[in-house]
């Protein structure tokens, strides 16, 4: 991604508890407990089977890494953009 395009953002539309969020989590460092909420916004890192699902990351643990990364599937989320996040 050029420093001119701009991420795509995803608003979750329902609640991921952290029995859910442990499961789904590709993380190898999982955060004990942590669970994503409806209306957290994470950035689209992949898309895949043609737009059905998507690679997302939620959070910022530092520079290089995120608190959790995982496949959604679209039912799941609603597409943003950085300027609606904003508004």
């Amino acid at each position: 991604m050029t420093m001119s395009e701009k991420p795509i953002l995803v608003k979750l539309l329902r609640d991921l508890d952290t029995v859910e969020c442990e499961a789904r989590n590709a993380l190898s460092d999982k955060i004990p407990g942590y669970a994503l909420g409806t209306g957290d916004v994470g950035e689209i890192v992949d898309t895949l089977e043609d737009g059905a699902a998507f690679l997302v990351e939620f959070g910022n643990s530092g520079p290089s890494s995120c608190d959790w990364f995982g496949v959604l599937y679209a039912t799941e989320v609603e597409l943003q953009s950085k300027d609606a996040i904003a508004a």
